[in-house]
């Protein structure tokens, strides 16, 4: 049996706005094992950000718990949850955030800057990871010489950067044209056999969420299959 990489056990999640307390989950229950390609579908509102969030510890659950290799987020100081985000998980966002005056190759090497002094070999997985998503010659190039879909790529090979076991995605292709989109769905896909990680992504994309072995609709604060 794979192991498990992360466990969502029972969560909820109630925020106050003003007097009103809106609950955006009622007992939610999700598994990550080694290796898995998930998608989760939902509209607007669902909650598939938050979720994401609780899953990286940028957000605790008003109960329940979400934990990774078996340890509860809620139980680190949040100095501990940041080494964890930096070290074991890798985030790729429907806007790719990437830091504008520097080039893709230091974009990709910014998580070892956090972590650590970066070495000779990080540089050179750097450039390894850029050529394997397919802008290894665009490496010193700034992030407003490069195209949408190029900067998704130079964000994908940074949330791979530190070796993760898990990557969160957040509507990888929502801000891309459906070529490039495209394109950006075969490189994910690709990218669950060569980089020994698992990957949930969260996306509008009903096509890219069918092409997931592992699939779920968030809906009413729960998950179901898809």
């Amino acid at each position: 049996m794979s192991e498990t990489v992360m466990s969502c056990q029972d969560l909820t999640k109630t925020y106050r706005i003003g007097p009103e307390s809106v609950h955006v989950f009622d007992g939610l229950n999700l598994d990550i094992y080694s290796g898995d390609m998930v998608s989760i579908v939902g509209t607007s509102g669902a909650g598939k950000s938050t979720l994401l969030h609780l899953m990286a510890g940028l957000d605790l659950p008003s109960s329940g718990l979400v934990s990774i290799d078996g340890v509860d987020l809620a139980s680190m100081n949040e100095k501990r949850r940041s080494r964890v985000r930096n070290e074991t998980l890798g985030f790729v966002f429907q806007f790719h955030h990437l830091l504008h005056e520097f080039t893709a190759l230091d974009n990709v090497l910014m998580p070892t800057r956090i972590s650590r002094k970066p070495r000779a070999a990080d540089r050179d997985y750097a450039l390894s990871l850029l050529t394997s998503v397919g802008v290894g010659h665009r490496a010193e190039h700034k992030p407003s010489e490069l195209s949408g879909g190029e900067r998704q790529r130079v964000a994908i090979a940074r949330a791979l950067m530190n070796r993760p076991r898990l990557v969160l995605m957040d509507e990888p292709t929502g801000n891309l044209d459906t070529q490039t989109s495209n394109q950006i769905q075969e490189l994910i896909l690709s990218l669950n056999e060569t980089a020994q990680c698992s990957f949930v992504v969260v996306t509008h994309n009903h096509d890219l969420a069918a092409r997931m072995p592992v699939r779920y609709r968030l809906d009413q604060g729960r998950l179901a299959a898809y």
